[in-house]
């Protein structure tokens, strides 16, 4: 069988913004028997019986400085 991707943000993370981090960047993953393979962020691969195909979503990029919330909430 054919398995094909097309995703995003899986070599530059999600940015952050009004000076928050960047959020994590995602991963695609082929787990066939002992043997892991990042597919990348877009890919048809042939996969056999048993083989795990694994999507790690990217997380979102912060908004605003953690540190600045973090003195309000003790003001």
């Amino acid at each position: 069988m054919n398995v094909s991707i097309l995703s995003e943000r899986r070599v530059f993370a999600p940015f952050g913004l009004a000076g928050g981090e960047n959020g994590s960047k995602g991963m695609n993953l082929l787990l066939s028997g002992d043997t892991i393979t990042n597919v990348g962020s877009k890919n048809t691969i042939d996969v056999k019986k048993g083989d795990r195909f694994v999507i790690h979503t990217p997380g979102g990029g912060g908004y605003g400085d953690k540190n600045k919330r973090n003195e309000e909430k003790e003001s």
